[in-house]
């Protein structure tokens, strides 16, 4: 995928969850800047693309999703596997089939699957490019835009949704904590929102960084996409400053191929199967410890700060 230089790129003068403007940087990556806030905690990117930037790199253009496209791609047999399992996490936690709008919907296997568990879905998409393959190959309701582009209006009852999803989608937008208030005025009486987003305080993240700067390489963070990298309780704060409270947290990985590359790839590289070798059982052990490389957040709404 191809990504944009950050040699343009502003420089932020504070913290965007907090204020503060007092940092220390953790890493860097062809020129982005990985800032730990001293106030909340949370690690930002200090030097983020502009909206124009962001625009073009969520296209079919520079690569964004463009594997989706057929649906025929190992990719695209991944999407599918994790929509369905989302879509069970979600379905279990209510008696009945409820409504679901998905934030980030991407190609939309994720509400395909809830579709065909009786929900009502909607999805927003800021990708027109992936919006249009969602729309043309399962037939969804989705708005090309951002979270702030639906209405509680347009959820079944006027109400709002049983639940908001955010799979994967939190770490790539400027300002977390609005996008979470916007989310608050979304979610139906009883309802909840879902999170699931890379776990910086991960048992593979932690060690790889320890070492990252000997091989000049930490697999985690991936910059310019990711602008946030949240732990479990930068999280919770953040949803917190959004009007929420958490109720669950469920620790995951991060498939092994993605993170270390495909078995062939590995086989043939011989820094990278050294690499494989010694942080592939970290990341497989992660959650199993309450330690995973991916979280997944349920949060219920509570009064907003």
């Amino acid at each position: 995928m191809k990504t944009t230089s950050a040699a343009g790129a502003r420089h932020l003068a504070a913290c965007p969850i907090c204020g503060c403007s007092t940092s220390e940087r953790v890493w860097s990556e062809d020129g982005w800047d990985l800032e730990h806030c001293a106030e909340c905690g949370v690690v930002y990117l200090g030097n983020p693309p502009t909206t124009e930037e962001l625009d073009r790199l969520y296209s079919f253009e520079s690569g964004f999703h463009s594997e989706l496209s057929d649906g025929l791609s190992k990719q695209a047999g991944s999407a599918r596997r994790t929509g369905a399992h989302f879509a069970d996490m979600v379905v279990r936690s209510r008696s009945t089939p409820g409504s679901v709008l998905d934030v980030g919907c991407a190609a939309g296997y994720f509400l395909d699957e809830m579709t065909q568990r009786d929900w009502v879905s909607a999805g927003v998409e800021f990708s027109r490019d992936t919006a249009a393959v969602a729309r043309g190959r399962f037939g969804l309701d989705i708005t090309v835009g951002t979270i702030d582009s639906v209405d509680i209006s347009s959820s079944p009852d006027g109400t709002g949704f049983d639940a908001v999803t955010m799979w994967d989608v939190l770490e790539h937008v400027p300002d977390p904590v609005q996008v979470l208030r916007s989310a608050h005025g979304l979610v139906a009486p009883g309802g909840s929102l879902w999170i699931s987003t890379p776990n910086i305080g991960g048992l593979f993240p932690v060690a790889s960084l320890k070492v990252a700067g000997r091989v000049g390489k930490w697999p985690h963070p991936e910059p310019p996409f990711h602008l946030f990298q949240f732990s479990v309780e930068t999280l919770t704060d953040v949803l917190t400053r959004g009007g929420f409270a958490v109720a669950e947290v469920h620790h995951e990985r991060i498939p092994l191929s993605f993170t270390f590359g495909t078995p062939r790839r590995v086989a043939i590289e011989p820094r990278r199967l050294a690499y494989t070798l010694v942080f592939a059982p970290l990341a497989a052990v992660g959650p199993l410890v309450g330690r995973g490389d991916s979280i997944v957040v349920r949060a219920v709404p509570a009064s907003v700060n």
